[in-house]
């Protein structure tokens, strides 16, 4: 399929202090992309822009388990001075006058002995649930989400209008609910609601930094990756649709807890789904979660049945519960 836009994915996501990333382009006609990245809280601070050479790359047939494969079109280096947080990369092209536009992201770590106490680690195992770049997702019959594609439109950004949130005072279009509405206006995924950085992590930090609070961010990966992140934090931050969860993620918040670590869940149906982070020669490239189709997981009826990618209450799961 071809598209008259620009689209990009940073890998890997998340990254520690004066870490590199690549950047995965595909740029319509293979224009120049001009590329700003800035971090976002309580303020947008710019902190790079300029323009990147970029290819016109297709998108791979079942990509949404499979990935893009995009070469990388330029390298960032995290800078002396960039704090913990999540970066917003704003890609843009000129079509005929026109600019397109589309967002990638990554998660910059703290350091070792950073002196915030607080730890807001970001769903971003639920976004790539729902992401249905290149195809289907977790819940239109894959059971492996790649995490080397872009976010389908609207899970990084939502212009704004009534409609954006999921909950609205708005009165409803008469013929349709005016979320779905809003959605179906900007051409946004329909699962853009479900998931994303503009639905609750963004008001959320936004409204935190203003008041004052020292906030590190990392993602849900990283708890996994990195467990020493909590090491000096007194609270651990869920905020929003934190649903897709792996075992070491809760084999990490669960030993937080038990040393004295306080957790905050500010959020509905939190880590209901086990899923698997798989296909490592560095950070995992995938997100594995078979649900309902739980019997066709190749770890179903072996010593590995405790990985199941069920519910986190099956019983074959046999996850006692946190008391």
């Amino acid at each position: 399929m071809a598209y008259d836009t620009v689209f990009g994915y940073c890998w890997p996501q998340t990254i520690g202090p004066g870490g590199e990333l690549d950047l995965h382009l595909s740029s319509a006609g293979g224009r120049t992309v001009a590329v700003e990245v800035a971090r976002v809280g309580a303020a947008r601070e710019v902190v790079w822009s300029g323009d990147v050479v970029a290819g016109d790359h297709p998108v791979p047939a079942r990509a949404y388990e499979l990935g893009c494969d995009w070469p990388a079109a330029t390298t960032l280096r995290a800078q002396p001075g960039w704090r913990s947080g999540y970066y917003e990369v704003v890609l843009t092209i000129d079509v005929d006058g026109k600019a397109r536009r589309d967002h990638a992201f990554f998660v910059l770590r703290p350091p070792a002995g950073a002196p915030n106490t607080i730890l807001l680690q970001l769903a971003t195992n639920t976004w790539h649930a729902y992401n249905d770049f290149g195809g289907h997702n977790l819940y239109t019959g894959a059971t492996t989400s790649s995490l080397q594609r872009p976010m389908a439109r609207g899970y990084l950004y939502k212009p704004p209008g009534a409609g954006r949130r999921v909950t609205t005072t708005h009165p409803p279009d008469p013929d349709m609910n005016t979320h779905v509405g809003y959605l179906r206006q900007h051409k946004l995924s329909p699962y853009a609601g479900s998931a994303g950085w503009p639905d609750w992590e963004l008001p959320f930090l936004q409204w935190a930094e203003r008041a004052g609070y020292g906030i590190d961010v990392c993602t849900n990966a990283d708890l996994e990756d990195h467990p020493s992140l909590l090491d000096g934090k007194r609270l651990l931050l869920s905020v929003g649709h934190d649903e897709y969860w792996s075992g070491p993620m809760r084999d990490t918040t669960e030993a937080f807890i038990a040393r004295g670590g306080n957790v905050a869940f500010f959020s509905g149906n939190t880590s209901f789904w086990q899923v698997r982070l798989e296909e490592r020669d560095g950070p995992a490239t995938k997100m594995v979660g078979y649900k309902g189709q739980f019997k066709n997981d190749p770890v179903f009826g072996t010593d590995r049945i405790s990985e199941l990618t069920s519910i986190w209450s099956d019983h074959l799961i046999g996850r006692r519960r946190t008391t």
